[in-house]
């Protein structure tokens, strides 16, 4: 992440928040900030059609540090015969407690590829970063 990143500020979803991009075949969100904090809200880009989704579904660029808190769900899920879209997740630092990121295939369709890339990692209360497989297509990586 370059310079740029350093000159965001802050995002934070709260109180039941909910980002919904999801569609035939995937939609796309792109979060860049200093910092996010996602608690006790939603953020979906699932695949709920038969075209097959491709690239990002989510994708969270963040300077510094993630905190994703009180039963939030992050996910790009397939829960159709399409393939879901992918999950990245960026930053310095993450701190999960009580939630779930990831790419599942919740149907018929396959999971996509789930890639956290930061410095520290800590999971508690539970959290999962998942891309098991609850339906009939294959798991993602």
């Amino acid at each position: 992440m370059g310079d740029t990143f350093a000159r965001l500020g802050r995002v934070a979803l709260s109180q039941g928040a909910v980002i919904d991009a999801s569609g035939d075949g995937g939609g796309v969100v792109h979060i860049r900030a200093g910092r996010l904090l996602v608690d006790g809200s939603t953020i979906l880009a699932n695949n709920q059609g038969m075209r097959d989704g491709t690239g990002f579904g989510i994708d969270l660029g963040i300077k510094e540090d993630i905190v994703i808190t009180n039963g939030t769900f992050i996910t790009s899920d397939s829960k159709g015969a399409g393939r879901a879209r992918d999950l990245r997740l960026t930053g310095s630092s993450v701190h999960m407690d009580n939630a779930v990121i990831g790419s599942r295939p919740l149907a018929s369709g396959d999971g996509g590829t789930v890639l956290v890339q930061v410095g520290t990692l800590t999971l508690t209360g539970g959290a999962q970063i998942d891309s098991s497989s609850s339906g009939a297509g294959r798991g993602g990586n």
